[in-house]
């Protein structure tokens, strides 16, 4: 006997499908067909295609919630390291979905609080991160951590979305990034 797709299974598909394709490029339709149910059944799960593209980001917005924990977890009470494991996790992630879906999200009013709420959770993280770096001495004084941190935000984004590096490319840059505004006791963590 054929499983039953859950609400849960309707996001999980949607997800996919949205990082694969962008928000744009996909429909109900697509949705439905993939996990093999009517349109029908799947309205009757969500009201519409934006309270679906809701549950979807709210689930994403608790991801980008664990993945912060888990760089928290390996960083082992360094700072410094946690800094650096951050920011590659949010460099990689945009590498995780096609330039459609950031392009979609960054632009689709409907979608904007989701993006503003995702990208607020980052920079919050990485301000803190850096407010910690910051009091051990590892970066320079003159640094302002809200400042620092959207500017690395803002730069990976505008890298990714304008397709102007690679993944490799990104994760030096950041590390040359961090490594210039490290101090000597930061330079010295950083190449044990």
């Amino acid at each position: 006997m054929k499983r039953v797709a859950t609400k849960e299974d309707v996001i999980a598909a949607t997800r996919e499908l949205i990082a694969q394709r962008g928000i744009r490029a996909i429909g109900v339709d697509q949705i439905a067909e993939l996990l093999g149910m009517s349109k029908r059944t799947l309205y009757q799960m969500f009201e519409c295609k934006g309270t679906l593209m809701n549950a979807c980001f709210e689930r994403m917005s608790c991801q980008q919630q664990e993945k912060i924990r888990r760089q928290k977890a390996l960083a082992e009470d360094n700072s410094l390291s946690y800094l650096l494991l951050l920011s590659a996790e949010y460099v990689t992630g945009l590498y995780h979905v096609d330039i459609s879906f950031l392009e979609d999200v960054s632009q689709m009013s409907m979608l904007y609080e989701h993006y503003e709420k995702c990208r607020t959770l980052w920079q919050q993280e990485m301000t803190r991160a850096l407010t910690q770096c910051l009091l051990e001495e590892y970066l320079l004084p003159q640094i302002n951590p809200s400042v620092f941190a959207s500017q690395i935000l803002n730069t990976f984004f505008e890298l990714r979305i304008r397709r102007l590096s690679t993944l490799d490319d990104d994760l030096m840059l950041l590390q040359t990034i961090i490594r210039g505004a490290s101090t000597t006791k930061g330079l010295n963590l950083l190449d044990r």
